[in-house]
């Protein structure tokens, strides 16, 4: 008897791609699609094309990736999907050209045949906010068991980024992390559907996209699609017991579909919950409980990252690996590798003693409220007399609530005894008006550019000064921490 011989693994070539798409059949080949065009990369810009990339063109909303086709193959692209082949490339071509009704549909079809091939793990990290730091602490926590561990590329999470980020993991791959954002009723159930989760967590339900998703309610019923559906195709679910439209789906889940979590001080132990409890110093967490017939006590983490709603990332990075049967001291290996996407929650100390807060990345009235909550607390801690200042861009995307949300954020600043609230672009106006209107001790200046404003913070900063940055992406508040950083050369805290 011949011995049997192990499969090749699959591969992301042109002839995988021409089946996937329905161009070739089961078991016909064609010399218009070798198998020796290995695809090392999806790209769908054509500024971004290198040689052996597979180009998927799609239709922007200012330019169309089809009229990009010649440009991505004289770059060396192996693989073209377009909905418009060029003439010149009609009858002769270095790359396989996969022509389809609907580029963006292509694109996620080959992802989805892509997926069915892959066996190892998939977990899916979805909520209002949160979701790329927890998609950092999760893979890096989850490189203790797998040190060989894929993660969604900066905040790829939408209908085009997440197909590109399934076609990316590997053969070779043992885990992946996958992170999921809608903006839209129905998108999270496409998503799901897609990734196939073996594990998917949702980080916090806010104000969320209500341009589109209109109310709480709706973001709550959406988002919570990622745990059903996680749930009813076998998976598990890592609950957070200390988010009041979140928990609700404990009760309906049996136990062994489901591990929770709670940073509160009182809970009812139970033997699929685990316990956080956050050093006074905002250093680390101290996890007990039950999982997976595992018991905890008194394991101790390091925070990758201050403040509570990031005690909060790291309790759901440390279910996600108890769900995959990861030890404490697995966790606590992989840990070590987290590298940060950038702009969220990062510390920065200034040569003169002032501390800085970069939390520029996104903006929404959950993040803003944890980002000021932070402020207050490293001031605590680090025992600052000086004055404390928030620079605030625009929260974008929140719809015919924008105003009442703005203006909203007045009580928070109030709480958290900030002394200067330094406010840029036209929807602050609203939160500038609702400080003076209120006369909150809080002395209020409104910029017209994000240059003025770091000008202005640069006159006043102070040694024992703290400072948080923050606004919507589209607010690029950024540009006041590198205002900044180039006029102190500042150091890393």
């Amino acid at each position: 008897m011949a011995k049997d011989s192990k499969k090749d693994p699959p591969q992301l070539n042109a002839e995988f791609v021409a089946r996937a798409l329905g161009l070739l059949g089961p078991r016909s080949t064609s010399t218009a699609y070798p198998s020796k065009n290995v695809f090392a990369e999806i790209s769908t810009d054509s500024r971004t094309v290198k040689a052996k990339h597979l180009f998927v063109a799609l239709k922007g909303a200012n330019l169309d990736g089809n009229d990009f086709v010649e440009e991505a193959v004289k770059k060396g692209a192996l693989g073209v999907i377009c909905e418009r082949v060029p003439p010149s490339l009609e009858k002769k071509s270095a790359a396989a050209i996969f022509k389809v009704p609907n580029a963006e549909k292509a694109l996620r079809t080959v992802a989805a045949a892509w997926r069915a091939t892959l066996t190892i793990p998939i977990v899916a990290i979805a909520g209002s906010v949160g979701k790329t730091t927890t998609k950092d602490l999760v893979a890096a926590a989850l490189q203790g068991k797998f040190p060989r561990t894929f993660k969604t590329k900066g905040s790829e999470n939408g209908f085009i980024g997440i197909p590109k980020n399934l076609l990316a993991i590997k053969q070779t791959h043992q885990a992946a992390v996958i992170e999921i954002g809608i903006d839209t009723v129905g998108a999270m159930a496409q998503h799901i559907d897609l990734v196939r989760p073996a594990v998917a967590a949702v980080t916090a339900i806010a104000a969320e996209h209500l341009e589109f998703l209109k109310n709480i309610e709706t973001v709550a019923a959406e988002e919570l699609k990622a745990l059903d559906g996680t749930v009813v195709a076998g998976g598990i679910a890592v609950i957070n017991l200390d988010d009041e439209l979140i928990k609700l789906k404990y009760p309906g889940y049996k136990a062994e579909q489901k591990i929770a979590y709670s940073l509160a001080n009182f809970i009812k132990p139970r033997p699929d919950v685990l316990q956080g409890r956050l050093a006074l110093d905002g250093a680390s967490i101290e996890v007990f409980g039950e999982s997976r017939g595992l018991k905890l006590s008194r394991e101790k983490f390091e925070l990758p990252l201050f403040g509570k709603h990031n005690a909060a990332n790291l309790m759901t990075a440390i279910c996600v690996s108890r769900a995959l049967d990861a030890t404490p001291d697995e966790i606590r290996k992989g840990l070590k590798h987290f590298v940060s996407s950038g702009g969220r929650s990062q510390i920065e100390a200034l040569p003169n003693g002032a501390m800085v807060i970069c939390d520029y990345y996104n903006a929404s009235p959950a993040s803003m409220a944890a980002a000021m909550d932070l402020l207050a607390e490293r001031v605590r801690v680090g025992k600052r007399k000086g004055t404390t200042w928030v620079c605030l861009g625009d929260m974008l995307e929140l719809g015919e609530t924008e105003e009442a949300l703005h203006r909203k954020l007045a009580e928070k600043l109030a709480a958290a005894t900030v002394g200067y609230a330094y406010l840029y672009g036209d929807r602050m106006k609203w939160l500038a008006d609702e400080l003076k209107r209120r006369r909150f001790d809080i002395s209020v200046e409104h910029f017209q550019t994000q240059e003025d404003l770091a000008i202005r913070l640069k006159e006043w900063l102070r040694p024992d000064d703290a400072v948080l940055i923050k606004g919507s992406r589209g607010m690029q508040m950024e540009k006041v921490w590198d205002s900044l950083r180039g006029s102190f050369n500042s150091s890393k805290s």
